[in-house]
């Protein structure tokens, strides 16, 4: 996931754990690399907030 972001690997981990945040330009990097529209991970995360 990583490579296919074009971010090294201890960063991806960093954020796997939630010591780094994501910002714009990796919210847009993380959907071209899982095949998504942001926006869908948006909406995910809202769905996550209200369970």
């Amino acid at each position: 996931m990583a490579e296919r972001m074009g971010v090294s690997v201890g960063f991806f981990g960093m954020m796997e754990v939630g010591r780094r945040w994501p910002n714009i330009d990796m919210l847009f990097r993380i959907a071209t690399a899982l095949g998504v529209r942001p926006g869908d991970l948006i909406n995910a995360m809202e769905e996550d907030a209200r369970e």
